[in-house]
Parts: structure tokens; sequence; C-alpha cells
């Protein structure tokens, strides 16, 4: 009985090892294209302005308050420095998804509605979360940010 565990236990090593080849194969690939929204329509320029990447949620109080000194910043330094947007719908913001899943919708229709509609949540956030949503339907909400 003693050579038959032994056999088993030999095994163990060699399952994993054949386990973990197999999953780093299956690793995403990198995209062809960057994410995120160009603020200011022109691609950045990588190696030759400075790239901010800001991480938005339209729904976010904070994030709200961060966008009008990113846009001076473009518009003062707007041949040295770009912009580019991630939305990153917080998970504490119960509308955020959907917020994030319209801009990118909007940006499939037409690119240049996309910071348009990013303000108009800006503008608008206190209507998508806390007391104002509290006895609405989910549908009820989605109709509001129509």
């Amino acid at each position: 009985m003693e050579a038959s565990s032994r056999r088993r236990v030999s095994l163990v090593p060699l399952l994993l090892v054949i386990i973990g080849c197999c999953a780093c194969r299956a690793q995403i690939p990198i995209p062809a294209r960057t994410d995120g929204f160009v603020y200011g329509g022109k691609p950045p320029a990588w190696g030759e302005t400075v790239v901010v990447e800001a991480f938005l949620d339209p729904v976010c109080p904070d994030s709200r308050d961060a966008w009008p000194a990113l846009k001076k910043v473009v518009e003062h330094y707007s041949s040295r420095v770009s912009i580019v947007v991630h939305l990153f719908p917080l998970p504490y913001h119960s509308y955020a998804f959907i917020a994030c899943r319209s801009i990118h919708a909007v940006n499939k229709l037409n690119p240049s509605f996309v910071y348009r509609l990013l303000e108009k949540f800006f503008k608008d956030q206190e209507r998508y979360y806390n007391q104002p949503t509290y006895e609405k339907s989910r549908a009820t909400v989605v109709r509001l940010m129509k």
C-alpha cells in the first residue's frame, strides 16, 4: 500500500503544473485600441504630450467637482496635455452603471455627444441617487436619464 500512495502523491505536483500551464493560456489579449474617451476630439500624442487619464463616475459628486478643473487644464495647455476619460461606475452609486452604459451607447451613435451627455449627468446627478430615487423603480430612473 505504501507504493501506491507514493504514486498518488507524486502525481499531484504534475497535475498542478498542467493546470497552471493551461491557465496561462487563458489571458485576455491586449486591446487593439485604447479605451476611454479623448476630450477635445484629437487622439493623444503618446510620448509627445502629457496624457491625463481620468477615471470618472457620471453619478459621483467628486467626479463632477473634478471635471471643470480637468477641462481648464486642457484649455490652457491644449498642445501639451491630452485627457482620456475612462468611465468607472462605482458600486455604491445605484445608477452609475446605467449612466455609463448610456454614454457608451451615445458614443456608438455619435461620439461628438459623449461629453455633452457626461456634463448633463454631472449637472443633474442629484436626481439619480439617494433620496430622489428611493421610492422609484429602476425603469422610472432610466426614463429620467433619457
